[in-house]
């Protein structure tokens, strides 16, 4: 099974720049769910080859506060300026560095080192799991790009392209 896409490495001595917002009704992503913020700022998990990544989920859909662990709603009263059934976040930027797997269809890659600096798409899997796609290397479909690999984990380090970064 693939690994969900997750925070790796950030710049300077901060820390991650995640963030919490309501989530769309109906959403149901995954951990790691490549996500954007609507006009009404609502975490919605994006469509194929998007046009802007605001990040990738920390959690599943409605599994923050407001939630039990059988996904019903539960009375909480949030802190101020919290919002009531929030998604997390990790935020792109051009520091952050993420980690995941690339896949060429169905099948897991083995990374290549000379796959860094190379730029590539990103597909969502029947599971729900996003990943880098070795297919997708046209530019019109490329989303990121590979700043390291391990080989020994089938793992590649990736930044989103700035250009793909949602404000």
């Amino acid at each position: 099974m693939a690994k969900a896409i997750m925070p790796a490495f950030l710049k300077g001595n901060r820390s991650w720049p995640a963030a919490s917002h309501p989530v769309l009704a109906g959403q149901t992503y995954i951990s790691g769910a490549a996500v954007v913020l609507d006009a009404d700022g609502k975490i919605t998990e994006v469509a194929t080859d998007p046009a802007a990544i605001k990040g990738f989920a920390a959690n599943p859909a409605f599994s923050g506060p407001g939630r039990s662990l059988a996904d019903t709603v539960i009375a909480v009263t949030p802190p101020s300026g919290e919002p009531y059934d929030a998604g997390q976040l990790y935020e792109a930027s051009e520091d952050t560095v993420f980690s995941g797997q690339m896949y060429s269809g169905t099948t897991l890659v083995t990374p290549l080192q000379a796959m860094v600096n190379d730029n590539y798409g990103i597909t969502r899997l029947s599971g729900g799991i996003w990943t880098l796609d070795q297919l997708k290397t046209g530019a019109t479909q490329q989303r990121v790009v590979i700043t390291r690999i391990d080989t020994d984990l089938s793992l590649v380090f990736f930044k989103v392209l700035s250009t793909y970064i949602q404000p």
